[in-house]
This record gives structure tokens, sequence and C-alpha cells, in this order.
């Protein structure tokens, strides 16, 4: 190695160069694949042929060469900033195999690429190096001291004739720092260009002198074409939402006036208002129907009180479907607070709670209609995003194990080598139910116990739940571990409805499944025929008999067997028979008059998909033209909040109205 580099021939220097960026790429390519590979035809393909073929790939594909060159432009920038091959070395080694690290972990546990929205997530790095295994961080340690000591031998073994510097080495001092300053600086700018150019523009880019145009709503297409480095670029979200046909004041009056005067007739047979009422909201982590889940066989019904509330004691039951796989909890979190689809917002939002907090206009919500409200979470607080989300949303307390008072999260109790069991969170959550008969109340939990991180979990026998017959090219000890979670938490369910139904306070709770687990290795997302199926989860609105008796249980007029999470608000609003603003009188019309949105999926234009009652996806462009009409309006709406200048709430649209 070398120490000052005075004298590198330029040829030189673009081969190392173009070396590094092409090494990094063919590495975080194999990081990508590998996992993605896990639910294609490539599943369980050896590493030596991963690395094989993802080599291939990437000689193959000119595109993904823009990031190659783009890489190896960053690394001369090191060289010159440094003036120290070395230094350059060290640093560009430690953040390539840091982020192929995150890369593989990403992917693994969400089916995902590294998206510019996972960087506000840094602040909850602990919480995210957590949920990898110990020896990761140890190992990753390690391999940098290795690394460390072997720049310093060969520093100190440096040849002491250093090879001329781009021809320039019997120029003047001041010539060679001149032009050494000048050509840093470009290079810096062409760095940045990527990140500090609008995302329409960067997409332009491709689509022109690539001939491809990203595809921002299927990120395993981009990987596969452009690579991840260019993946990334490409999802930099420049706008929340784009903008309606039509969207004007002058539109946006009419459409306050049309909901408004619904909402009027509405609530005219309404009386309901939750004044000395509780509603919860109680998401519960990662929980499917086990029964649902292809070739697998168990010796009980791990969830047999979850389904017999759904069908018994529940005033509304059925399936949710999922945006998600395996994670995203705040995804579906932040649709069943705001009763937005997050696919009518830009395809590069992500995770809304991270990206459009602090840069909408504003975030309306079911909390709105409340007097009081709080949220509580047995695990950290910082990550998504959610702090500074729920103050925007009005929340006034958010209870989390790092919060500066735990407040009523008394009960942590966890089984050996899991988080906090269903049952102690929900002790917790029924020691927040307000006595206050003069105030509303909104209370929102969600659980961890049936977190990923399956195979470090141990239950009692009294959750035991054996596995018969054979499943496919799967983890069995993982799913086991998952199933005895699945029926602690079923049994934790019914004691605590249990409890509620002896409550005279009048209590209404939504809960819900948020995802699927990962558990379940050998189900493949991706595909068209169990893409609805792997975002299935059970949800019920139930009414303890305090609530049914002052509220009644309102009709849920539904044309479909399925629910999206932005639904929520809306059912538990038409079965309280509660009054309503116009905004969720609108939410309460598309509910009823359109299919279920499959925020999970678009067509291949990048349009909507919905779900209908069959169990079959179909396009946006299927719908009616009262539905396509209905859907505008719900467009119009979001886009007012998120992009446009906020004349709904001006307009009194998220207000009840006497």
């Amino acid at each position: 190695m070398f120490n000052k580099i005075k004298s590198f021939k330029l040829p030189l220097l673009a081969l190392i160069t173009l070396m590094m960026g092409f090494l990094t790429t063919w590495l975080w390519q194999v990081m990508e694949k590998r996992i993605l590979m896990r639910s294609g035809a490539l599943v369980y393909q050896q590493w030596h042929k991963a690395f094989l073929n993802e080599l291939i790939n990437v000689l193959t594909r000119p595109r993904i060469w823009l990031g190659i060159i783009w890489l190896a432009i960053f690394f001369l920038a090191l060289i010159l900033i440094f003036n120290n091959f070395d230094f350059a070395i060290a640093t560009y080694g430690i953040l390539s195999v840091g982020i192929g690290i995150a890369i593989y972990y990403k992917n693994k546990l969400r089916f995902e690429p590294i998206l510019p929205s996972d960087l506000k997530e840094l602040k909850s790095f602990g919480s995210l190096l957590a949920m990898v295994p110990k020896w990761v961080p140890l190992a990753t340690v390690l391999t940098f001291v290795v690394l460390g000591l072997i720049i310093a031998g060969l520093r100190f073994l440096r040849v002491k004739k250093q090879l001329r510097y781009l021809g320039l080495i019997n120029r003047s001092l001041l010539q060679r720092n001149l032009v050494h300053g000048i050509v840093t600086v470009l290079l810096l700018g062409i760095i940045w260009l990527p990140f500090g150019i609008n995302q329409k523009y960067i997409i332009d880019f491709y689509a022109n002198i690539t001939r491809y145009k990203p595809v921002t709503y299927d990120q395993d297409v981009n990987i596969e074409v452009i690579g991840p480095l260019q993946t990334f670029w490409v999802n930099r979200v420049s706008t929340m939402m784009d903008q309606p046909t039509g969207y004007s004041k002058a539109t946006m009056k009419k459409l306050a006036n049309k909901y408004t005067q619904i909402a009027a007739e509405n609530n005219a047979h309404k009386t309901t208002t939750f004044k000395g009422q509780t509603v919860m909201y109680i998401l519960s982590e990662s929980l499917i129907d086990p029964k649902i889940v292809p070739k697998l066989t168990t010796d009980k019904n791990p969830m047999v009180n979850i389904e017999q509330i759904m069908q018994s004691q529940a005033s509304v039951s059925g399936t949710m479907i999922s945006a998600s796989y395996g994670g995203g909890t705040a995804n579906m979190e932040y649709m069943t607070l705001t009763g937005m689809p997050i696919n009518n917002l830009a395809s590069t939002v992500t995770t809304p709670y991270v990206q459009l907090t602090g840069n909408v206009k504003a975030m309306p919500n079911i909390t709105n209609l409340f007097d009081e409200k709080a949220v509580l979470h047995p695990f950290v607080g910082t990550m998504y995003n959610r702090q500074e989300s729920y103050r925007e949303m009005g929340i006034d307390n958010f209870y989390t194990t790092d919060s500066k008072s735990a407040g009523p999260l008394k009960q942590l109790e966890k089984f050996p080598g899991g988080y906090t069991k269903d049952s102690a969170a929900y002790d917790d959550l029924l020691n927040l139910v307000s006595t206050n008969s003069n105030k509303s109340q909104f209370l929102q939990l969600m659980t961890m116990q049936n977190h990923l991180g399956y195979d470090n979990k141990s239950y009692p026998a009294e959750y035991r739940v054996d596995i018969t017959g054979k499943v496919p090219n799967a983890d069995k000890s993982a799913m086991q571990t998952y199933l005895e979670g699945v029926n602690a938490t079923d049994i934790a369910t019914k004691d605590l409805i249990d409890k509620l139904d002896k409550l005279s306070r009048p209590v209404t709770m939504v809960f819900y499944g948020d995802h699927w687990p990962v558990a379940f290795s050998y189900m493949d997302p991706k595909k068209e025929e169990t893409g609805i199926l792997t975002h299935s989860t059970p949800y019920f609105i139930y009414q303890n008999p305090a609530a049914k008796k002052v509220n009644g249980t309102g009709e849920l007029n539904k044309n479909h067997s399925y629910s999206a999470p932005s639904d929520f608000a809306s059912e538990m609003l038409t079965v309280s028979n509660a009054k309503v603003s116009p905004y969720f009188a609108l939410e309460q019309r598309f509910n009823k008059l359109i299919p279920t949105i499959a925020n999970y999926t678009r067509s291949e234009n990048g349009q909507l998909q919905f779900v209908d009652a069959k169990g079959k996806l179909i396009d946006e462009n299927k719908l009616t033209k009262k539905q396509k009409a209905l859907l505008h309006d719900l467009r119009l709406a979001q886009y007012d909040a998120a992009e446009g200048e906020n004349y709904l709430t001006k307009l009194d649209f998220y207000k009840i109205t006497k």
C-alpha cells in the first residue's frame, strides 16, 4: 500500500477504483438476491452459486455499471480527500461491508432492499441491532480490527518511493494543490447529483439514457436490472403524492360541501359521540390464523378462542389485507389511524410515519374525535419515527420501555428469550381505561410477543403445539415456536375479552394482526397465486355489553369479504352508530361501495389493485364509473393533506359539525 498518493498514473488509478466499485456492487447484489431468491425459483441456492450468478448478472447488465462508476468516483474522492490510499481503502471497506450486512438482514427480515426512508431509522440503531444474531456485530468488529492491523502492517512496510501522482509531480506545489482541490470538488459534485436532483429527473434520466424506467412499486425488478445503489437513488421521495386531476380550491370547496351534507344527514340519526366511552385498537404482532397456511397441520387449533370471538362475540370480523410481509408494522398502524391507503400515496413513500411526518400539511386521524388519547408499546419508542408522528396526530401520551416515564407500563413480564407477554400488555391496557364519564378516550396497544426471532423463545408446556406431518423446506423449530406464541396470544385475548365484558364503561375494540410472520419461509409473498394469502390476517371489532347497550350495533353494509387497514376507522364508527366528520363520511362511503384495496401490490402500470368478494385481484380500471369517482374524491382529500394547500382543514372537513 502507499501513504500519500502523489504519482498514481491515471489508467492505474481508474482500474483500481473501478475494481473497487465492481466488487462492492457484486457484494451488495449477492446480499440482495441471496435472500430474495429464498422466495423464488432459486430457493436455497448455495452461496458459491449465488456469487457466480451475480457475477454474471453484474457483468452482463450495462445499467448496473452506472452504480459501479459512481462507487469508483466515490472511492477516488476518498483518496483525494485523505491523500492517503490506506485511509481511503479502510474507510471505503468499512462502509461497503457495513452496508452489505445491512442489506442482507433488511432483506432477510423484511424482503425489502435498503431504501432512503431507512436512514431515518438510524436513531433506532440499537433496537435494529438487537434483531440480528448476536454473533454478527462481534464478527463485524473483529473483521474491522483485523483489517486495521493488516493496513497498519502494510503501511509500516510501504515502499518509500511513491508513484507519481497523475503526472503532476513536476509542477509547483501551488499548482498541484489547486488541481487537487478542483478535482476533489468536481468529484464531490458528481457524487452529490443522484441525491440532490429531484427524484422525477432521476427517473427520467434512466428512462432517457438507459431505456429503462425504474419500477418504484416493485423493488425486486429494480434490483435485478439496475442494482442496489440505483434502486436506492430512484426511491428518494421528492413528492408525497401525485396531484389528482382537477385539484383546485373550488374543487375542494365543492367536495367539502358534498360530504358535509352527507355527514349531517348521517348524524341526524346518530347519537354516539363516545363521551364516557373508550375505543381501543390492538395491533397483534405477526398474528395470522395458522389454519390458512398451506401444508401445515397441527395437533390442536392454537387460535380456537379468537375464532370463537370472531364468530359469536364480535360485531364485525373478517380478513384484513396487509400491506407487507414479515414487517412494516407502522404502515398498517398509519392506515388504521388515518384511514388513508398508502398505495394512494406516491409509490416511493414506503414508510409514511418516517417520510410524511413533518412534511405534510395535515395528518387527520381517528383520534381527533376523542378527548384523551394514548398509545402503549412494550418496546422502545424510537422505531418508525412514532414519537414525532404521534405528536403531529395530536396523541397525548406514548408509553414505551424507553420513555422518560414508563407511565402505566408496569407489567413487562416476558417469556424466556422473548418479548413482553401479550397477557402482561393487556393488563397494562386495562389499567389505563378511563373512569371519567365526561370524556371520551382512545387507546392503542402494539404488542411485541410474537415478533420475529422465533428460534430463541421458550414457552411453557401449557402452550405446546406440535406440528404433524412434513412441512417443506422450513425451519420446523421456528414454526413451532411461533405457533406456541399464537396459542399464548389466543388464551390471553380470551381473558381480555372476559374482563372487558364485566366493565361498566362502554368499550369498543378493534383487534387485528398486522402481517405474516417470517416463520413460514416456504411461502412466497411475491407470487401472484399466494400474494393475497400471505397478506391475509384476522381482525374483528368487539363491543362489550355496556357499549352495545349505549350505542347498539350498527349494520356494516359491506359488499366484500375483506378489509384493508384503512377501512377500520370507518367500520368502527359504523358499528358504533357514531356521528362522523365529513372526512369519515367519505371514508364510510368508500368502504361501503369499493372493494378492498390491496396495498401490497400495484398493477403493471402502477395503478391500484383491489381484492373482490371472491378473493381475486382486480385492477383499478375495472371499477365502475361511480366507484372511480369515489376513489377520486378520496385521492383529492388525501392529496390536499399531503401535498396540496390544506383547504379541507380550513373548511372544517375533519370536525364533527352540529
